[in-house]
């Protein structure tokens, strides 16, 4: 029996023991390293998210069913013959993933040929067995590593594509990565040739399977436009359901009048969302723009209007952020000044070494957490609440003044009018710690 499969790139799979389980108790059960750790709490927050979206992912997919078919009316199909350089990639990426050679998946991809780039600094890697129980339910995962400090399980993050149609399969390629590992009780595995198939045949498999399947045209299909989007039909095999062909809807940049457009004078870069005097349809409410810096810089000086912010894994001597709408995170930054103006948004800080903070925050919540104590930290809040997370070694004390905020912690401290001293003489303190609220809390914790 045929069947018909439609994916969303990217989809979400659910690992039914994860989610069985409280991350927490799963994380204090077993010694893991940070990487491992960090990977199993996206993966967790990945399957969490599905879950809480399932309604909404369906009413994705039942419009992207109609889009589909819409679209076919005026795109040209491709047919791809088993000699074909495409078909050959994939068989390619098979045998490396058969062998376990992770190593090579990325020069798999043909990065020389310029439809597929990343930064220097992202590489492509796996993580074996991730939750590492003993192979029981456990999962392989494709994830990059940014940098020297950070992972990420969402690959079409940091590897991007060019319009083409090399592009649009090298990002199908990417996505089916998920399929070769072991994540539930059989893989499923991609067929592109009647060659493929034959192989299928000395399993042993279920009666009710249709195991005549040279009546199927199995023959990957792209079907391209003349803007920017594709579908790739693919097919594979599970020994529960048989042979499925599934169709990855993909979209790589956009019309040029609604890319974003930049200018860069001297040492100003401008960033516009879209081309002058145009305006977005709903398939581009949003966008996400990376922009790679050196590791070390003196000065940032961001003014934003209604974007989020994160500044990840770099050493700036001086950070200014004036935002009016957006949330702002700062992530392993190290430095010597930071200064923001935040109207509205979240403003998270964490593990962060700079020695001084100047803060003003009028709706938008303020949480903080330092790697290294700052020498100076000033915040002023209008309705926003702040939150210090301080560790073991740590310990603040806080000036604050508020008209009808109060400050709360479960953490022994010492009151003497507008002054709070989290004192232990043996560790670190901020001297110049000053908050000032018109009707927002503080709250100081441990880690």
């Amino acid at each position: 029996m045929k069947r018909y499969l439609f994916l969303i790139l990217i989809c979400l799979e659910v690992i039914s023991y994860v989610s069985a389980q409280d991350i927490n108790e799963l994380l204090s059960t077993y010694e893991v390293d940070s990487t491992r750790k960090s990977l199993i709490i996206q993966e967790y927050e990945s399957i969490v998210d599905a879950k809480v979206s399932k309604s909404k992912q369906q009413k994705i997919e039942k419009q992207l069913r109609k889009t589909f078919s819409q679209d076919l009316e005026s795109m040209m199909e491709i047919i791809l013959e088993k000699d074909n350089e495409f078909i050959t990639m994939a068989h390619n990426l098979q045998e490396v993933m058969s062998k376990a050679e992770y190593s090579s998946i990325w020069t798999t991809f043909k990065p020389e040929d310029k439809d597929i780039f990343k930064s220097d600094s992202i590489e492509l890697s796996v993580m074996q067995n991730l939750f590492n129980l003993n192979n029981q339910h456990d999962c392989t995962i494709p994830y990059v590593k940014v940098g020297a400090d950070m992972v990420s399980i969402h690959l079409f993050e940091y590897i991007f594509f060019q319009k083409s149609t090399s592009g649009a399969w090298k990002a199908c390629m990417l996505e089916c990565l998920k399929h070769y590992f072991n994540k539930f009780y059989s893989q499923l595995t991609y067929v592109y040739t009647q060659e493929d198939l034959s192989k299928i045949k000395s399993r042993t498999l279920s009666p009710s399977i249709d195991t005549n399947l040279e009546q199927y045209d199995i023959r990957p299909r792209i079907y391209r436009n003349t803007g920017n989007r594709y579908y790739v039909q693919l097919c594979f095999w599970s020994d529960f359901v048989g042979l499925i062909r599934s169709t990855y809807r993909v979209d790589i940049n956009a019309e040029d009048k609604y890319k974003m457009h930049y200018k860069l004078t001297e040492d100003i870069l401008s960033i516009k969302f879209c081309g002058s005097m145009n305006s977005l349809d709903y398939k581009y409410k949003t966008k996400d723009l990376y922009i790679f810096l050196p590791s070390t810089l003196d000065n940032l000086f961001i003014a934003n209007e209604s974007s989020d912010i994160t500044i990840k894994n770099v050493e700036i001597n001086d950070i200014v952020i004036f935002n009016d709408y957006g949330d702002i995170m700062l992530d392993k930054v190290t430095g010597n000044e930071f200064e923001v103006e935040n109207k509205n948004g979240e403003l998270i800080i964490l593990d962060t070494k700079i020695k001084e903070y100047e803060i003003l925050s009028f709706t938008g919540n303020v949480g903080l957490s330092f790697l290294e104590l700052p020498n100076e930290l000033e915040i002023k809040t209008t309705l926003a609440n702040v939150v210090i997370y301080i560790s073991d070694t740590q310990n603040i004390n806080i000036r604050f003044y508020t008209e009808s905020g109060k400050i709360e912690s479960k953490l022994d401290y010492e009151q003497n009018e507008n002054e709070y001293a989290f004192i232990n003489p043996t560790i670190s303190f901020v001297a110049g710690c000053r908050i000032e609220t018109l009707s927002g809390n503080v709250k100081v914790c441990r880690k």
